[in-house]
């Protein structure tokens, strides 16, 4: 039973489009990536909330999506990420890229696992406090943003290798972010 219907973003650029798409679905069920980007997509796909729709009404313990490491939703117009999100509980790498994001939100807390987080070219004004609970991450890159302040719990990400903040607005960096250097 298919899971998915193409977004309608998707559908309305017509049959190649759709066609595209559900390659890409097809191919990521045999991988551990799913690579949306380039969709024009206003929204990430319903398909990860079918998916976690599906499994909470199994019997047994939520999972999320145990096999998905790596989703890029680079170069879309995704304004802000849906609750739904908080289903890829394994992702080592998130690339949201050339969206239209203004916020992070804080469930993305949740990601334990993810290792990379790059928002490049967005329309950021700055973190969500629970970021500091991203105790796997070891790189975000989020230039060309209008971040105007370095979050406060930066100090607690241990394995933070890069915090890359370029053409932004940030003014005074915190003493404990030169340590991390």
């Amino acid at each position: 039973e298919s899971l998915v219907n193409p977004p309608w973003e998707v559908i309305d650029q017509g049959f190649d489009a759709v066609f595209a798409f559900l390659k890409r679905l097809y191919d990521c069920e045999n991988s551990d990536s799913f690579d949306l980007s380039h969709v024009g997509l206003y929204w990430p796909p319903l398909c990860l909330a079918e998916i976690e729709k599906r499994l909470n009404e199994q019997q047994g313990e939520f999972i999320g999506m145990p096999h998905l490491h790596h989703l890029d939703l680079s170069h879309n117009y995704i304004k802000e990420l849906p609750s739904y999100m908080k289903v890829v509980t394994n992702l080592r790498s998130l690339k949201l890229d050339y969206n239209r994001l203004e916020t992070i939100p804080p469930f993305v807390s949740l990601l334990t696992r993810l290792g990379v987080l790059s928002l490049n070219h967005n329309k950021l004004k700055g973190f969500c406090p629970e970021m500091k609970n991203l105790l796997s991450i070891r790189s975000i890159i989020a230039n060309d943003n209008k971040i105007d302040h370095i979050f406060d719990g930066v100090a607690r990400l241990s394995t933070l290798l890069e915090l890359s903040l370029n053409n932004n607005d940030v003014g005074l960096i915190p003493d404990v972010v030169m340590v991390l250097s």
